[in-house]
């Protein structure tokens, strides 16, 4: 980012290349260390800053969507990360044409959210030429504008966990805000005077596990202490010229987490008093899996009146809920944030709240 580099050649610092280079290859050794394959792209003296790869675009299910840099010095580094994608066979799946997209400014919000951030990098014209193009794949694609001196939307927002991000609150929209909090994410406050200390730009690799710039401690021991793995690395000379973790790394495939990982797999629960339930509920698993998908998670619960307790605690991470007597009143909405759809399959819904 460039207000930091600037900020620090102020204060007299020169560039170390060789100590770069060390954090750099501290960086690639933190993340084989834990199991993440790691595929480099060869250095060419004529492309700048291209040790960035975070940058040229991004990655979706389907495969790559390759970004539009705003600074000609950039936008010739595309070429080199298309390349190395087509010998991984990686497909290309979209293509900014219109505009201009950072993979900085991205992030899956859950299976079928997509956020841009629209900071300095990342345009109006370029959001909108991605919605175009993802709306077949079932994406919702959502711009999240923010001050410009913030560069891209990563050093303010990272998620480090399903459903846990770190945030600079104050640099973000109100809009983006609520629908982080309708998700039920759980967000670690930064200061905004920690993004020029790259606080929220750490890389999250699974596990419970996030690499983050050693020097920022007091923002690495509040991930800590909600229990994830913080790797410190040291990466002063990569912060003065302006990067992080997150910055220096595209992640291009992810192991699916096991459904107990999975704080936003969804979940159906199917309850109602005995003398109404089926004796076997396989046809409506098979019929919900087939639409849903196989991650989908199925409880089944028969009601008593007399536990109703029993019901609030199973109802309480449940996305969908499918009965026919069972009343759903203004409590039980309350004890299940996460309810999205009753599904009744009797006459009538004056149970409902």
């Amino acid at each position: 980012i460039n207000v930091i580099t600037a900020e620090w050649m102020k204060k007299g610092d020169q560039e170390k290349n060789d100590v770069m280079v060390a954090e750099w290859q501290m960086l690639v050794d933190a993340f084989k260390d834990n199991g993440i394959e790691v595929v480099e792209v060869e250095a060419r003296p004529e492309f700048e800053v291209m040790t960035f790869a975070r940058d040229y675009g991004c990655m979706i299910k389907e495969g790559a969507v390759i970004g539009h840099f705003r600074h000609p010095v950039r936008q010739v580094e595309a070429v080199a990360y298309e390349e190395k994608l087509k010998e991984m066979g990686v497909p290309i799946v979209a293509r900014v044409n219109a505009g201009c997209m950072e993979g900085g400014d991205f992030w899956m919000i859950d299976e079928h959210t997509l956020a841009f951030g629209q900071v300095d990098r990342t345009d109006q014209a370029g959001v909108d030429n991605l919605r175009d193009q993802l709306q077949k794949f079932g994406y919702t694609v959502v711009g999240v504008p923010c001050p410009p001196d913030n560069l891209h939307l990563d050093m303010i927002f990272n998620i480090v966990a399903p459903q846990v991000a770190l945030a600079c609150i104050d640099q973000l929209p109100y809009n983006f805000l609520q629908m982080l909090k309708r998700r039920n994410f759980e967000l670690i406050p930064v200061a905004s005077e920690d993004m020029y200390k790259h606080g929220c730009n750490v890389q999250c690799i699974g596990n419970g596990k996030v690499v983050a710039i050693e020097k920022n401690k007091h923002i690495n021991d509040k991930m800590r202490a909600l229990g994830l793995d913080v790797i410190d690395v040291p990466l002063d000379q990569i912060l003065h010229a302006g990067g992080g973790p997150h910055c220096l790394t595209q992640p291009i495939e992810r192991p699916e987490l096991r459904r107990d990982e999975r704080r936003g797999a969804m979940k159906v629960l199917i309850c109602d008093h005995a003398d109404c339930m089926m004796p076997d509920h396989a046809l409506e698993i098979e019929t919900l899996r087939a639409g849903l998908g196989e991650d989908v998670e199925v409880e089944v619960l028969e009601y008593e009146d007399d536990k109703r307790n029993e019901f609030y605690e199973h109802v309480a991470d449940a996305d969908a809920l499918l009965t026919a007597f069972v009343t759903v009143d203004a409590e039980a909405m309350d004890r299940a944030p996460k309810l999205k759809v009753v599904s009744l399959n009797s006459t009538g819904f004056d149970q409902v709240d």
